[in-house]
């Protein structure tokens, strides 16, 4: 799994885990909750400084920010699926839809 995926589970992991929305982590970094949002799902990538910033304000560890289990959750290949999606057409993304909408139907009855 690429690298920006892991830091991106792993930065909602530890803010779901220190009680904190977007917003708040948002604020206390200085960045906008967009830019949150966008690192948890491995849109982005976050800079030096904002690693630091996460890693003062959280009073985290940087190991703890890089330890990641080599394990796939639902949420991490959530989030893959959305990278890959991100520059598609609107054209592509409805059939995109459609085919994986029947593909889950075909699993779930397999």
């Amino acid at each position: 799994m690429e690298l920006k995926l892991l830091f991106a589970q792993k930065l909602k992991e530890i803010r779901k885990k220190q009680g904190l929305t977007q917003e708040q982590l948002a604020e206390l970094i200085g960045r906008e909750p967009g830019f949150i949002g966008s690192l948890e799902i491995g849109q982005k990538a976050p800079s030096f400084k904002t690693l630091e910033k996460i890693h003062q304000n959280l009073n985290i560890s940087y190991y703890e920010m890089f330890d990641f289990e080599q394990t796939h959750n639902k949420n991490s290949f959530i989030a893959e699926l959305i990278r890959e999606l991100d520059g598609a057409d609107e054209k592509s993304l409805k059939y995109l839809v459609a085919v994986n909408r029947e593909l889950i139907k075909f699993l779930k009855n397999k």
